[in-house]
């Protein structure tokens, strides 16, 4: 069903279904409980946009100051570089004395090619704000999420 759903998003069936395996059997499951993704081990990590060090629910204040941050590194057509959501959460795992780890980037990959960063060289924060609100964007990539499309994030 996942699978299905992140087809329908634009997400590539074999990259999206992997990732969905993965959190399956990290879980200990069969199937993806959506309200213990903090418990898939292989792709849970620390220094999130929206969570605090160790939650495992959205935190507003968080999420706020995560804003408020590509806010400030917006430029001045509101607009963010892949740089920009690099930079982002680097301090954020810095600020939790976390290393960021390669589902964390991932993740950084993953938000900057689903809005449309690859085919634009930029993102709207307006979106970032979106998508943070869980919110569907309403600009985002006509290309299929990929790993060729993940690859060409810079």
């Amino acid at each position: 069903t996942l699978t299905d759903a992140a087809y329908d998003f634009g997400c590539g069936s074999f990259e999206c279904g992997g990732v969905i395996t993965i959190a399956s059997n990290s879980q200990g499951s069969t199937g993806v409980d959506i309200e213990r993704l903090h418990d898939a081990t292989a792709i849970a990590h620390d220094c999130g946009l929206t969570f605090g060090l160790g939650e495992t629910e959205v935190n507003v204040a968080i999420r706020q100051s995560t804003l408020d941050s590509f806010a400030a590194l917006a430029d001045s057509e509101g607009n963010l570089v892949y740089s920009d959501l690099e930079t982002v959460k680097l301090d954020i795992c810095a600020a939790q004395g976390v290393e960021m780890s390669s589902a964390g980037e991932l993740e950084l990959k993953l938000i900057f090619a689903y809005l449309g960063g690859v085919e634009n060289g930029s993102i709207p924060y307006s979106e970032i704000v979106r998508l943070l609100h869980a919110t569907m964007p309403d600009n985002k990539t006509t290309e299929w999420v990929n790993a060729s499309l993940l690859g060409a994030v810079e």
